[in-house]
């Protein structure tokens, strides 16, 4: 959803690093064909008040351990394609820019017969004129969300059908070309359809976008939905866009709660399984980095903050990521019936092999993931490793647990910034 001046909605912003700014100048982005040599996936951010307030786009640096690739923001139509500390700012940070640009005088859509009937070309000339003068590579996500009736330029509003959408869409674009802007990619962007919000029927078709891209959030307990992995929110929306046109995918609005399941988890897992396994299309990515319905930022919790700057640190999105070391586990759990329900517990110790003069030793500062199997069944808890490196965990098993299971299977796995490892399994009795 977006987050513009007219709509109560969410935006994000993406990043876009050096290798993506060279595909974009040279085009490689622009064909499947050309994915052969697979450049990093983009990865970008949307910051209240960036790139107009430049520090914001360091402070975030600083805070994920990576440049965005992409920056994206709003602009309506009654305002310029963009301001020159905008431009300023993503130019001097060689980030690329992403405008989300809504048809829209203040809080009042334009209706696109008007675009359609050319009463806006003085502006979109203006427009064009602006984004040639950028000389660098700029993305346009024009009327994004089309497909939710919330907006303006919706079927229903202002007496908008998606042939006139498609028309205003081809009349903007075709401006832009008469005008010799070769810089400019197009963004074609609506919500994800989970049943309410088709949207092929507002497709301009392929040689009038450069990007396909989607919408779509975690919304965990703030609706019916309910908690939803990355692959979950996205997967059939992408199924249906990437046979609707064969352009690079772009996740063009992404973010998950605290609320309703582990963020942290939801991160790392749809980042560096979902989208190179389940979405593989998908080349660049924007993450709403604000707090509006909930605290969407990545760092709404230290856990969520290192899960996202892991992302930013894997090759997948052009980061160096630094070897982890391979730590060493040692633990014992005693099983204990409490009445009709079996309590494990768990303690142990994480260490590491020496390491070498001069260098800093890894933190254990992370957490433990305990697997008990029992017969067929398995029982998970987890635990926090301390400063000295010890750590505990409870686990209680089903209440239906067969008495004639006498011996349990115990495995654990050690997990930290710069450190893993595991051990097991090992038997233990249940007595």
């Amino acid at each position: 959803m977006g987050s513009g001046p007219i709509w109560t909605g969410m935006s994000r912003t993406l990043h876009l690093g050096r290798a993506l700014l060279c595909a974009l100048a040279i085009g490689l982005l622009v064909a499947p064909a050309a994915l052969a040599a697979r450049p990093p996936i983009a990865l970008g951010v949307n910051i209240d008040d960036a790139p107009g307030n430049a520090g914001k786009l360091d402070s975030y640096t600083r805070l994920v351990g990576a440049k965005p690739a992409i920056v994206m923001w709003y602009q309506s139509w009654s305002e310029p394609l963009y301001y020159s500390s905008q431009a300023a700012a993503v130019a001097d940070r060689q980030i690329t820019p992403m405008i989300t640009w809504e048809p829209a005088d203040g809080d009042r859509g334009i209706p696109l017969s008007q675009i359609i009937a050319g009463a806006r070309d003085d502006y979109i000339r203006q427009s064009a004129d602006a984004a040639r003068a950028f000389g660098r590579p700029m993305l346009i996500r024009l009327a994004h969300e089309m497909n939710l009736q919330g907006s303006p330029w919706a079927a229903g509003r202002y007496g908008n059908t998606p042939a006139k959408y498609v028309a205003a869409w081809r009349h903007v674009v075709s401006i832009f070309r008469s005008e010799g802007v070769t810089n400019v990619q197009w963004v074609w962007s609506p919500n994800v359809d989970w049943g309410d919000a088709p949207f092929s029927a507002y497709f301009p078709g392929d040689a009038w976008v450069d990007w396909v891209g989607l919408d779509g959030y975690n919304w965990g307990t703030q609706k019916q939905s309910g908690w939803r992995s990355l692959g979950q929110v996205f997967g059939s929306s992408y199924d249906r866009i990437t046979r609707l046109s064969d352009k690079p995918v772009m996740i063009a609005e992404t973010a998950a709660p605290e609320r309703g399941g582990d963020k942290a988890a939801w991160i790392r897992h749809g980042f560096l399984r979902d989208i190179p396994n389940r979405l593989p299309r998908v080349r660049a990515a924007v993450w709403f980095d604000r707090t509006k319905e909930t605290d969407w930022r990545v760092n709404s919790s230290s856990s969520a903050l290192a899960a996202f700057r892991e992302v930013a640190a894997s090759p997948l999105y052009g980061g160096i990521a630094k070897p982890r070391v391979r730590a060493r586990l040692s633990f014992s759990t005693r099983c204990r019936r409490h009445g009709h329900r079996p309590v494990c517990a768990t303690v142990g110790r994480v260490r590491f092999p020496a390491v070498a003069a001069g260098a800093a030793a890894p933190s254990c500062k992370g957490r433990v993931k305990v697997v008990i199997r029992l017969g067929h069944k398995r029982f998970r808890s987890k635990g926090t490793v301390n400063r000295h490196c010890r750590y505990r965990a409870k686990t209680k098993l089903a209440k239906n647990v067969r008495k004639g299971i006498r011996r349990a299977r115990v495995s654990i796995r050690f997990s930290a910034a710069s450190a893993a490892g595991k051990a097991g399994p090992k038997r233990v009795k249940l007595r």
